[in-house]
């Protein structure tokens, strides 16, 4: 059966790269986004296997509509940032139609945090509950679910402003507490990996993905090691962390609470994160040096 493969989430960092390569294996793809010129642009001269629905969460309509014309399987990478939406019930409504509609495999961008305490933060409690809810329905095909873990587009994402304007790489753990990394480019790459390899060689996996731990102290050395000029690790109060969050990189409170929060000494590196990539995993400096040209 000829692989047809459906797309939530697809014109992010993470999403778009999953979608490149699964097109560069010649696979089917359609793709579920707001805007289609958008993705037109993201994905040019790709008519022949690509194909756009547009939709969004707040009308699951032309997605019900799309999933019923024969996929295989499903990636759902969701996010949701209105207070009034469920994460764990969108999930849920998209995998059961899913489902319902023949599709034998979803794979789930979860994160680590759902394999902690229960309600220990907005990030554990959400992604806990979406796979929980994911798992509990009926008759299901088989799911996957990664679980990265803090994605090094962060740093630029949200520390650019500080490492540019300050020369400081600020952050509300202490020294030694770890950092625990994880590469987008990776993330995307064991996702297109698992979609398109057998779906019962991964079943009902849970893939936790770290590519590499370290201490903020030793990431603000890596910081400084790509940039040429020293940029050190900065620990602050978690009320100037925090305003640095919400004022300058503009995170809502709930994600900005959860970072100044968020202490990860427990977390190791994934060594089986080597197997799921079949190469090593992207490194820290590695990722920076590719992406150096955003802090100019």
């Amino acid at each position: 059966m000829t692989e047809h493969i459906f797309i939530v989430g697809a014109t992010g960092n993470v999403g778009s790269n999953i979608v490149r390569q699964l097109l560069e294996k010649k696979s089917r793809v359609t793709i579920y986004v707001r805007n289609p010129a958008k993705a037109t642009d993201l994905f040019p001269g790709q008519e022949s296997l690509l194909s756009i629905v547009q939709g969004d969460y707040s009308d699951l309509t032309p997605f019900n509509n799309a999933i019923t014309k024969g996929f295989t399987r499903l990636l759902l990478l969701v996010q949701v940032d209105r207070l009034d939406m469920s994460m764990a019930e969108l999930k849920s409504r998209m995998a059961t139609a899913a489902y319902n509609s023949g599709v034998k495999q979803v794979v789930d961008i979860s994160s680590y945090c759902a394999g902690e305490r229960w309600r220990n933060s907005c990030s554990s409690a959400d992604h806990w509950a979406s796979e929980k809810a994911l798992l509990e329905i009926p008759n299901r095909g088989r799911l996957v679910c990664l679980r990265p873990g803090r994605f090094m587009s962060n740093i630029v994402n949200f520390d650019k402003y500080s490492i540019n304007q300050q020369s400081v790489y600020p952050g509300s753990s202490d020294p030694s507490e770890t950092i625990a990394w994880v590469s987008p480019r990776d993330i995307s790459t064991v996702a297109a990996r698992i979609l398109t390899e057998s779906i019962e060689k991964h079943q009902d996996s849970v893939y936790e993905m770290i590519g590499q731990a370290m201490t903020a102290s030793q990431t603000g050395e890596v910081i400084s090691k790509v940039l040429g000029r020293n940029v050190p690790y900065v620990q602050v109060e978690p009320l100037e962390r925090y305003r640095l969050l919400t004022e300058v990189a503009h995170l809502p409170h709930s994600v900005a609470y959860f970072l100044v929060n968020l202490n990860e000494n427990d977390v190791h590196t994934s060594r089986g994160l080597h197997i799921l990539l079949g190469r090593k995993p992207e490194t820290l400096e590695e990722y920076l040096t590719a992406h150096k040209h955003q802090f100019d």
